[in-house]
């Protein structure tokens, strides 16, 4: 098995099949130079292993260093948690660095936002009317109520951090968890110790997995169940003893990471259930375990139902599927942000991501996947039954999402993350696959080498560019409320036009896929004017944009486009009992301020146009009543008298 995984990942990872195939932009003519550069890189790295592996052969008895593998060994779970707790540390520390303890990208302001109102025993938001203030990417309107797209997990473990004030710290936390629950398993796959400590180490200083760790996203949580179902299956199979209790504890870990990601889930769980199936025909012992398993990932998917029914009134119905359609399930037909996904737009996709975990696991030169590959090709002693399941677990991963339309590139490619512990585990295997003594110390020192460059070399400089990321999603709005003694009253965010338009749309029944192409086309001003007929033409194929609304309305607000400001941070978590954040719109501002009886209590917060001090925070200022009536007054003027 382990030889055909490596065949399967070689031809993934190396082969050049995206020029081969025309897929996804591939340039032909860049293949020598990238062949080159992975061999040149890599020789780089084995003559700095030789060179270190004789110096450290010839190190003086002085230098002899206390052996830190063998307290692990020894130490058993305690020295686990130790190493758990160092890594929680890190990654909270990282956290603040990075991210300064606030949501950096718009999933994790929604998944926030769920986690808020889920803290106050809360399903859904209540709604704003009209609903085009309020609407934004990644929530909508259902049964009443407005709701966001995760499913349950990621606001389930935020809540204890909402309750405290630091919502931030709770990724980090599972960090550890799942460094804990990878020291588990791995002391059930690797007998050799000072292989299974340097899997740990590794994994623990994995700048890809560090940096997801440090965030406020639901992947390595995910990973954290799926390892820790993973350590309690590799106990249940480690002879032919039937365990149903560690069985039972293996499918509460996996169903529990269905709670956060649904699809990773299944791909780890299937193969579980296929190996703890295979292992009935020993007796009737083991369909106990078989149906233990079950009964745990059952449980768990109850859990999923019963937050389902709550949301949207439906235990089958997700949200994903309630804010974009089944469009959004996985499979080849048409996407919800536009698009067909077809198999070969999925291995493009597949092959785009890969390519970029062969430089973002370790931010290293040398590829990624290249130790893996030859390790599993060489080995060979037999693979434990857990190793297995690995394998046949990171393979379905891998094709899951070759049936997904998302690629999910943040902080490097993230929907690949469950692949990082087999990757690691067997890049650390590879000086014992090699055989000799001699050529597995080179190959030790030189996977050292990769991973500590890459860290001193690489990573700073990557994590600098994750400091800059989204400054907009980084500004501290609320701080800025309180500042300015805003408790109550309104307060105007200026949005992009496009995202004005998309939410004007998507108000009048327009589906997200279809209000995104419309304002994705031509003037986005002019995709407005279409959100505000009362009849939107289902088959219009582009946005009208009339020469009078062109020249008066839109020119007038071509100020508005502001750099990658989004006002959905603002409006989800900046909305409080009795202050309402909402989307500017302008002339339709005009009645609903009054009705709000909220004129004199109004404010309008606007980010700086995108090429100007970028780097600046957004403004927070009163609105001046009389110059904003008027104009908006002439806005509806310009529209009465265009239509």
């Amino acid at each position: 098995m382990a030889r055909l995984a490596a065949l399967l990942l070689f031809v993934l990872a190396f082969l050049p099949l995206r020029e081969w195939l025309g897929l996804g932009g591939g340039d032909p003519s860049r293949v020598p130079g990238r062949v080159i550069g992975w061999v040149r890189d890599t020789g780089y790295v084995v003559v700095v292993g030789a060179i270190l592996a004789a110096l450290w052969s010839r190190r003086p008895r002085a230098m002899r260093l206390p052996d830190p593998v063998r307290w692990w060994w020894e130490g058993d779970r305690r020295a686990d948690l130790v190493l758990a707790l160092l890594a929680a540390t890190g990654y909270a520390v990282l956290s603040r660095y990075l991210f300064d303890g606030r949501p950096s990208v718009i999933d994790e302001v929604v998944q926030l936002w769920q986690a808020e109102w889920l803290a106050r025993g809360r399903f859904v938001a209540p709604i704003v009317e009209p609903l085009a203030f309020v609407l934004t990417r990644y929530t909508t309107e259902l049964n009443g109520g407005i709701i966001g797209q995760y499913p349950p997990g990621i606001p389930m473990l935020l809540v204890p951090g909402v309750w405290i004030g630091a919502a931030w710290a709770m990724v980090p936390l599972w960090g550890g968890v799942g460094v804990y629950a990878w020291a588990r398993l791995v002391r059930r796959l690797e007998p050799h110790p000072a292989t299974g400590f340097a899997a740990i180490v590794v994994l623990t200083v994995c700048s890809f997995w560090a940096a997801l760790a440090a965030s406020q996203l639901s992947h390595v949580p995910t990973i954290a169940l799926l390892l820790a179902g993973g350590a309690a299956l590799a106990a249940a199979v480690q002879d032919d003893t039937a365990r149903p209790r560690q069985a039972l504890l293996a499918g509460l870990g996996l169903g529990a990471a269905a709670l956060l990601r649904p699809l990773e889930a299944a791909a780890f769980a299937i193969p579980a259930g296929a190996i703890l199936l295979w292992r009935v025909r020993g007796g009737t012992a083991h369909l106990g375990a078989l149906i233990a398993s079950g009964v745990g990932i059952g449980a768990m998917l109850g859990v999923l139902g019963l937050f389902n029914w709550l949301q949207t009134g439906d235990p089958f119905l997700f949200g994903y599927v309630a804010v974009w359609g089944p469009a959004h399930l996985p499979g080849f037909h048409e996407t919800p942000w536009g698009g067909e996904h077809t198999p070969l737009r999925g291995l493009a996709s597949s092959l785009r991501n890969l390519g970029l975990l062969q430089r973002a696991l370790f931010e290293s030169a040398v590829p990624a996947f290249l130790a893996p590959v030859l390790a599993m090709a060489l080995w060979r002693r037999p693979l434990a039954m857990a190793d297995r399941w690995l394998i046949l677990a990171s393979l379905a991963m891998i094709a899951a999402h070759w049936s997904y339309g998302q690629d999910g590139l943040w902080l490097g490619p993230r929907f690949h993350l469950p692949l990082v512990p087999i990757l690691v585990l067997w890049t650390v295997r590879l000086p014992l696959a090699l055989g000799g003594k001699r050529a597995g110390t080179v190959a030790a020192w030189a996977v050292a080498t990769m991973v500590i460059v890459g860290a001193i070399v690489d990573v700073p400089g990557t994590y600098r560019r994750y400091r800059d990321l989204n400054p907009a999603l980084r500004d501290d709005i609320r701080g800025m409320f309180d500042a300015a003694g805003i408790e109550d009253g309104i307060v105007l965010v200026r949005d992009r036009q496009s995202r004005v338009a998309v939410a004007e749309l998507r108000a009048r029944g327009v589906s997200p896929a279809r209000a995104r192409s419309l304002a994705a086309r031509g003037n986005a001003c002019g995709a407005r004017v279409v959100a505000r007929m009362d009849t939107i033409p289902r088959t219009l194929s582009r946005a009208p944009r009339p020469n009078l609304i062109e020249e008066q309305l839109c020119g007038e607000q071509a100020e508005w486009e502001f750099r990658s400001a989004d006002a959905s941070a603002a409006i989800l978590l900046g909305t409080t009992e009795s202050r309402r954040v909402v989307r500017d719109r302008q002339a339709d501002n005009l009645e609903w301020i009054d009705e709000a009886t909220a004129r004199e209590r109004t404010w309008v917060l606007s980010w700086d146009p995108m090429m100007e001090n970028a780097a600046r925070p957004p403004r927070l200022v009163k609105l001046d009543a009389d110059s904003a009536w008027a104009s908006w007054q002439r806005e509806r003027e310009i529209r009465a008298g265009t239509w």
